[in-house]
């Protein structure tokens, strides 16, 4: 007997994006299943965060459609998107008065009832999400004494409580040292893969994504590419991002290296 295929969690169709009914890009096709990690790659101003935001449903569509597990995205309530997919945009909003775990309780709140009570799942959830991003000693601070840093840890830890099947993330390495920031790319993967998510990251760091993301969605020249690492590196689409007399891509590392010119002292 034969069993239809289950539908893409993440997937769009003949999809425009843009402002004014001006689309940036045209005729979108994307298509994502659980436990895939998609770093979104585009130079300043190309429309990565315009791409998240239609996405998450915070600006409409110029035309098309978002789906979600199959379903028309423009169909769910609030409440029912945010148990599908949770969010981490540049600039949230949000209270300084909070602690750091309240912040995060926040990610609980369409799980919970009408009283707003947490359950013991909730706090397991709020607590997992503290210890994953290396933040429950932080768990009673003030959000507003924490460095930006800090609070990008936060922001992540929050969209992890929300336990979504779907996260997307716009830049979430920002204010973050290497080390901090490679923990984080890493346990984005781990989370991707061994809870079966859809993870999709906007990001400027291009060597990390290139070596730990299982594909990449890149914006360039009015076009939107979206394949493996490896196929991107076939099709010598990463040689044409930058300058080529400045940014050279080494294809056996997966890496971008600087070509610094030699500098003589003046005197």
């Amino acid at each position: 007997m034969d069993t239809k295929p289950l539908p893409a969690a993440l997937s769009t169709k003949a999809l425009s994006i843009g402002y004014s009914k001006k689309p940036l890009f045209s005729n979108i096709q994307l298509s994502f299943d659980k436990g895939e990690l998609i770093g979104i790659f585009g130079i300043n101003g190309s429309g990565k965060s315009t791409l998240l935001k239609t996405l998450s449903k915070e600006i409409p569509p110029v035309r098309g459609q978002v789906f979600i597990q199959g379903k028309d995205s423009v169909s769910f309530s609030a409440k029912e998107f945010a148990k599908e997919l949770s969010v981490v945009l540049t600039h949230p909003s949000f209270s300084e008065n909070l602690t750091v775990k309240e912040l995060v309780s926040l990610g609980r709140f369409p799980h919970n009832n009408w009283l707003g009570i947490l359950s013991d799942k909730d706090k397991s959830n709020i607590n997992d999400a503290l210890s994953q991003m290396h933040i429950s000693a932080l768990s009673h601070r003030k959000c507003a004494e924490l460095s930006d840093g800090q609070l990008q840890k936060v922001f992540i830890a929050r969209a992890l409580a929300q336990n979504t099947d779907i996260i997307l993330l716009d830049e979430p390495t920002n204010h973050l040292d290497l080390h901090f920031k490679f923990q984080v790319f890493n346990l984005l993967k781990q989370v991707a893969s061994q809870q079966k998510k859809v993870i999709l990251l906007a990001t400027h760091e291009l060597n990390m994504a290139m070596q730990i993301c299982d594909k990449i969605i890149l914006l360039h020249d009015g076009k939107i590419l979206n394949d493996t690492p490896e196929e991107l590196i076939r099709g010598k689409h990463l040689e044409k991002l930058f300058p080529s007399d400045r940014v050279k891509f080494k294809e056996e590392a997966k890496i971008f290296q600087f070509q610094f010119k030699d500098f003589k002292d003046s005197k």
